[in-house]
């Protein structure tokens, strides 16, 4: 289970996640409409809404603490969070799916292909991560 990223993606990570912050709410929005489209909601709930904002949390929280070397720090309130949301893995997985076609809309200009695998990455990695932890917490 890979819970780190190379150094050239946690580069890549860093560089463009000022340009995503600047873009919270539209990123926000995008991936809400996404998870209301493609994830396990039933849409009438509007659960997709707080789901979407509560991994953009973790995602963005996480990546601005990727070290250098790409090692993945942990922020246990995320795991716990998303136990007590029942966040579990068709969540993730819907949010994954999504990112890249979203991250291409709200930063085109720096959505490269290679900005497009690091965040990826970087979004599994942080993923497993918080996962991980929130199970160790849970035993």
């Amino acid at each position: 289970m890979r819970t780190s990223i190379s150094k050239q993606q946690a580069t890549i990570v860093a560089a463009t996640l000022p340009s995503i912050l600047a873009r919270r709410q539209q990123f926000e929005a995008a991936m809400a409409g996404h998870m209301a489209r493609r994830g396990p909601f039933d849409p009438a709930k509007h659960r997709y809404q707080v789901t979407a904002a509560s991994i953009i949390d973790m995602l963005l929280d996480h990546a601005g603490g990727i070290a250098e070397d790409g090692g993945i720090a942990i922020i246990p309130h995320h795991g716990q969070r998303h136990q007590r949301m029942a966040i579990e893995g068709d969540h993730y997985s819907a949010f994954g799916d999504g990112l890249a076609p979203i991250l291409r809309d709200v930063i085109p200009a720096e959505a490269s292909p290679e900005a497009i695998a690091a965040w990826g990455d970087a979004f599994w990695a942080i993923t497993r991560s918080v996962m991980a932890d929130a199970m160790r917490l849970a035993a």
